[in-house]
């Protein structure tokens, strides 16, 4: 047992060892084109919701990377997570000073072996201090999950206060004539589902994942809702 032991503890590292150097030894895996990619869209949408500006910093960029092997495939991904905080709120007293986001999107690409393929930036909302992005690879398709912890202001207006939610989205993409195109999207608001949002072989639209638009998933949800086939739960 011991020896098996040891013998898969190898495996393990070797495959760690394997997925580092893989990646970043891959000419062809660029996480700095999304870092650039992220900054042209931070400048393009500087303020976009802003009321004005308010803020004293720049852009903010966060880089995050994911490796996975699958068969002879090393899988090498990159997520840039960025934000502009704004809208600082001078307050008298002790509280001292509050400030928002007037800019929050990702931008993403992922490498699989010897090419490159470009994803695109989406906005993100901008209530939400908390976003997880996560990048998923198998044989045959790349999954995109994003869950994003919001503060709103309550709907009601017997309500006090704001009240927390939990938004996710999980993108699924799937190869096409040397691309990668979006065949379905699953939508959560928190604990009900909108299943699915958006599924390929219902309209036959062709959404590449290195043109979508930056607010498709605001736009794919409210498309679903007018036309009614996507509901709540399991009313």
């Amino acid at each position: 047992m011991r020896r098996v032991g040891l013998f898969l503890g190898l495996l393990c590292f070797l495959a760690h060892v394997a997925w580092g150097v893989g990646c970043k030894t891959n000419i062809n895996y660029h996480p700095d084109d999304v870092l650039e990619q992220a900054r042209d869209f931070a400048q393009k949408n500087h303020g976009l919701n802003s009321d004005g500006d308010h803020s004293t910093l720049g852009p903010q960029f966060v880089l995050e990377e994911s490796h996975m092997v699958i068969g002879k495939n090393i899988y090498c991904g990159a997520v840039v997570r960025g934000y502009r905080v704004g809208n600082i709120i001078y307050n008298n007293g002790d509280r001292g000073t509050t400030a928002g986001l007037d800019l929050s999107f990702m931008c993403f690409g992922f490498a699989k072996g010897s090419k490159w393929y470009k994803g695109s930036c989406l906005m993100l909302n901008e209530e939400a201090p908390f976003s997880e992005i996560g990048m998923e690879f198998k044989k045959n398709a790349f999954l995109l999950h994003l869950r994003e912890d919001y503060r709103a202001c309550a709907d009601e207006a017997d309500r006090i206060g704001r009240e927390n939610g939990i938004n996710r989205a999980h993108f699924t993409f799937k190869p096409f004539k040397g691309r990668y195109v979006l065949t379905t999207l699953d939508v959560k608001n928190n604990d009900e589902p909108i299943d699915p949002v958006y599924r390929q072989k219902r309209d036959h639209m062709k959404i590449f994942m290195d043109t979508i638009e930056k607010n498709i998933l605001q736009d794919l949800v409210e498309r679903c809702e007018n036309k009614g086939y996507c509901k709540e739960g399991d009313d």
